[in-house]
């Protein structure tokens, strides 16, 4: 079990990078379809 920790951590490390270069464009889709939708609620 011992040798499977270092392993698991690198690719807990490495998905927690993914997530969050991942978050930047979640981010701003999700504050573009808000636009979107607030804009068709004005019109």
């Amino acid at each position: 079990m011992k040798k499977n920790y270092p392993k698991e951590g690198f690719l807990y490390k490495k998905n927690l990078k993914i997530h969050r270069n991942l978050w930047i464009p979640y981010t701003a889709a999700l504050i573009i379809s808000i636009g979107i939708i607030v804009i068709k609620g004005i019109i």
